[in-house]
């Protein structure tokens, strides 16, 4: 009775109105949010970056997936190139994170936890090639929770020319336009095969660095605002 006097239901993806419309018998209006990072002029390095939290909670994102898969990129023969993992961590997650550390040792990656923000931005700014794992592995049909339900950080790393190579699940594929200013994979190998591509082509790094650039103004604060209104005034 309570939804009698709710004109609209507001959800972040389509993803996550599959499953509001589903439970609630609605029709959710999707209204991305608004993603904004600042953009400094600095040259960009042969960086691979992933943000996100770390944990093994419900919202992993699965960083053990990257440090593997960079080390068969490198144990290939990867030179020059770099990962970094950047995200926070709580008390409860210490043990992980210290894992992760553990896991990474030995090779051209860096685990950064409870970076500064400035920090954080100089890490996207110079970072060529972004990566995310979260919902790889499981059973989204049974657990959809475990998805990444939009995807933040990849507008993020999108909005300073991060090329994004994301797993393909849950909101992530509301974000990355597939081969044309990123990558979804399905499995390590095809991220690896995928980032191998892309890492020796220059011009196609170039081209969807500028595309990925493009794109995520889809998610910019004007956008967000315009699409309120229009809910707001209907």
């Amino acid at each position: 009775t309570k939804f009698k006097r709710i004109n609209h239901f507001i959800c972040y993806s389509e993803f996550v109105k599959k499953y509001i419309d589903d439970k609630f018998k609605t029709n959710a209006v999707v209204i991305p949010p608004a993603v904004w990072i600042e953009r400094k002029k600095i040259d960009k390095e042969n960086i691979i970056l992933s943000v996100g939290r770390f944990t093994k909670a419900m919202n992993t994102k699965k960083q053990e997936v990257l440090i593997d898969a960079f080390k068969k990129m490198f144990q290939k023969g990867l030179k020059n190139w770099r990962l970094v993992l950047i995200g926070s961590y709580r008390s409860e997650d210490i043990d992980y994170f210290e894992d992760i550390k553990k896991r990474a040792s030995g090779f051209p990656i860096e685990v950064l936890g409870n970076v500064s923000y400035d920090d954080l931005v100089s890490y996207y700014n110079t970072s060529k090639i972004y990566w995310h794992a979260a919902g790889f592995g499981e059973d989204l049909d049974r657990n959809p929770q475990r998805a990444e339900h939009f995807g933040i950080s990849t507008v993020e790393a999108m909005i300073v020319g991060c090329v994004p190579l994301v797993f393909n699940g849950g909101g992530q594929k509301e974000i990355v336009e597939n081969k044309k200013d990123g990558f979804l994979w399905n499995s390590a190998d095809e991220l690896i095969d995928l980032t191998a591509k892309l890492i020796k082509s220059s011009d196609m790094l170039t081209s969807m660095s500028s595309s990925s650039e493009k794109i995520s103004k889809r998610f910019s604060k004007e956008v967000f605002c315009n699409r309120i209104k229009n809910i707001v005034s209907a």
